[in-house]
């Protein structure tokens, strides 16, 4: 099993990530201001909002809170 835990990522990569999560999480909050009477869409749009919020906690919160940085001996160490 690989260890994930030395996996190391551009910085640059984990920006676009981020910035793409984004544009997904404002186009679904669109998508459900549309929805309107339709249950279909709106529930759908639910389960949407969650898998990105998901995505949000994976790489997001690294972004939003400066735990990432261009220099991986600047990162945070875990505890």
């Amino acid at each position: 099993m690989k260890d994930l835990t030395r996996t190391v990522y551009p910085l640059d990569n984990l920006l676009e990530m981020n910035e793409k999560i984004q544009k997904i999480k404002a186009l679904a909050l669109s998508l459900e201001s549309d929805a309107g009477q339709f249950p279909g869409i709106q529930k759908n749009v639910k389960r949407t909002l969650a898998s990105i919020k998901m995505m949000e906690l994976n790489l997001s919160d690294l972004v939003s809170f400066d735990l990432i940085s261009e220099n991986p001996g600047d990162c945070p160490k875990k505890t």
